[in-house]
């Protein structure tokens, strides 16, 4: 009786096996690990590069620094001012080196390019016949811990009531070189080198125009470094700069970037 029931059913039994593999094989992902999705690039790519400042105006004769920065497909920015090709389109009003610095040549207007690859941004400088009238020496009346450096910039007002950085060409000097030296070195004009404490004038002068200001040499102690940006991200191969601050024991600080020794761990 057994046997007969079952063999009875064994045609039922069949076609609902047959019925469960066509379900497995209409569903083909069932019992498969699904494959993995391509991931998508982690490094963005540059899409556009932009150069300032725009519409520039110099002084025939002055130079002008430009910097190119580049916009990334996932919206960060990065500087690349010493990464791109410089380029002027008229170099008998200015010419531009690899820096992105701008030597005005005569008045009219040039177009200043910066290019990388397929991209490129650029902007106008037009130079004028403007004149010197004056030159402000900053910062004021700063004060520095002996033995340590500081900066000084000097900036030109012309008769055309415009203004224009003059610092590498303008000549330096401090009256007191018992206090501190200013150079007038390539790549480092107007930096102050304190050597005793005390006050000393530094001036400024181009032809009969001149600027001063008083620089005062203390005996504070360096306490603290800080690094900043703070954890910072950048794109791979790109370049980020950091700047060192100290913080003194009169409560001063100062720019120590140039001044310390740097390390990546």
């Amino acid at each position: 009786m057994v046997r007969d029931a079952v063999r009875q059913a064994m045609p039922a039994i069949m076609l609902a096996l047959l019925a469960a593999l066509a379900g497995c094989e209409g569903d083909g992902h069932r019992g498969k690990a699904a494959a993995p999705a391509t991931p998508a690039s982690s490094t963005p790519s540059l899409k556009s590069i932009e150069v300032t400042p725009s519409l520039a105006t110099a002084a025939a004769g002055t130079t002008t620094q430009f910097t190119a920065t580049g916009l990334y497909t996932d919206n960060t920015t990065r500087n690349l001012t010493a990464q791109v090709t410089w380029a002027s389109s008229n170099t008998a009003v200015a010419t531009v080196n690899n820096d992105g610095v701008a030597t005005t040549v005569g008045a009219g207007n040039t177009t200043v390019s910066a290019a990388t690859g397929a991209l490129n941004g650029q902007t106008t400088l037009t130079v004028t016949d403007a004149t010197l009238v004056s030159i402000e020496v900053s910062p004021v009346a700063p004060s520095i811990a002996n033995g340590r450096d500081q900066q000084f910039t000097a900036t030109g007002l012309y008769s055309d009531n415009s203004t224009q950085d003059v610092t590498t060409q303008v000549t330096w000097s401090a009256s007191n070189p018992a206090v501190a030296t200013v150079s007038n070195a390539a790549g480092s004009n107007g930096l102050a080198s304190a050597v005793g404490l005390g006050n000393t004038a530094v001036s400024a002068v181009s032809g009969a125009v001149s600027g001063e200001t008083t620089l005062n040499v203390t005996a504070a102690t360096l306490v603290s470094i800080e690094v900043s940006p703070a954890a910072p991200s950048i794109a791979n191969g790109l370049a980020q700069e950091f700047t060192a601050t100290g913080v003194y024991s009169d409560n001063s600080t100062q720019d120590l970037t140039t001044q310390v020794t740097w390390a990546s761990s």
